[in-house]
């Protein structure tokens, strides 16, 4: 990896070591794709494999809807002309969703747009109609309807993308990853929390048995070599992500302070993420055996914030309590 272009080169960090010696940490990288995976059955296997994870999920009939339709993509050829169908969003109202299924001719100029239907949802009753359908001769606005009510029936059940990536964030956040800038859903893992990689690939590819349809989750790992060239790159990206972990919470215990919080629960959450961050900094400098000095103000201004926090948290006994804004 460059530290100029910010991009890596696999290649240079493999190592085929299956031990710790020699050993910086683990690269592990995934994509999650549009699999999809009952709600029950996917809090099982994230219980089995004891991650600690936030696991009140619901997805609303709105949410669910929308993702059904927003799944509907489908291109088709007729002689020289090109069509694709999706759906659009439309006027809403109190109690229903509205969305039109639209068939859209494709042209070197101007595309011709059809309405081929409404397809709305009743938020209430979570009854999905099709109305206003118009007979095309391209193409029926009814299997598309269908499909969209069988997708609706899955996204009510089971976790969606944003979902899982929140599970894996915390799973990632507890093994001490750090996020490779230069690419989604790629991270470096270091020595001490290679163990659970294992276990999170595991995860991972069992939840592929359990998928509701074709689509997959991919992952993979592979080692980084212990060396100054790896250690140098490995802890410029933790460098930037550690510098906007700073900026957050900065941003949020000066928020504390500005509004007069005195939660003690509150208070001295943001107290102890701050220590932790401070010790998880300590240990990835032991790791790449340098100082993270690049960051020493920003983070002695958020300790300052810490402290007077502590300082409101020791003294919010003496005075009634009002609420954090």
């Amino acid at each position: 990896m460059s530290i100029a272009n910010n991009t890596v080169n696999l290649g240079e960090i493999m190592t085929t070591a299956n031990d710790g010696e020699g050993v910086l940490g683990k690269i592990v990288f995934y994509g999650l794709g549009g699999i999809m995976i009952d709600r029950e059955e996917f809090e099982r296997l994230r219980a089995a494999c004891q991650f600690s994870a936030p696991t009140n999920f619901r997805s609303t009939p709105a949410d669910a809807f929308r993702s059904a339709t927003g799944d509907l993509h489908d291109r088709l050829v007729r002689g020289t002309q090109i069509y694709k169908v999706y759906c659009r969003d439309n006027r809403q109202r109190r109690h229903t969703i509205s969305r039109e299924l639209i068939l859209e001719a494709v042209d070197s100029t101007t595309n011709l747009y059809t309405k081929l239907a409404n397809i709305v949802l009743d938020k209430d009753s979570e009854i999905i109609t099709l109305e206003d359908a118009a007979y095309n001769p391209i193409v029926d606005a009814l299997p598309y309807f269908d499909q969209v009510q069988e997708s609706f029936q899955l996204y009510r059940r089971c976790v969606n993308r944003r979902q899982m990536d929140t599970v894996l964030g915390k799973m990632l956040d507890d093994m001490e990853a750090v996020k490779v800038q230069s690419r989604g859903g790629m991270y470096f893992v270091p020595r001490q929390h290679m163990a659970r990689i294992d276990v999170f690939e595991d995860f991972l590819e069992t939840m592929n048995e359990h998928a509701l349809n074709e689509n997959q989750v991919d992952v993979n790992s592979m080692y980084v070599v212990d060396n100054d060239r790896q250690r140098e790159k490995m802890s410029h990206e933790f460098y930037v992500a550690l510098k906007k972990e700073i900026e957050t919470y900065q941003e949020r215990a000066s928020h504390l302070i500005n509004t007069g919080c005195e939660s003690p629960a509150i208070m001295a959450r943001w107290v102890s993420k701050i220590r932790e961050l401070g010790e998880k900094r300590r240990r990835y400098e032991d790791l790449f055996q340098r100082q993270i000095s690049e960051v020493d103000g920003e983070f002695n201004t958020l300790q300052g914030f810490a402290r007077e926090l502590q300082v409101r948290i020791d003294h919010a006994h003496l005075k009634p309590l009002r609420p954090c804004a």
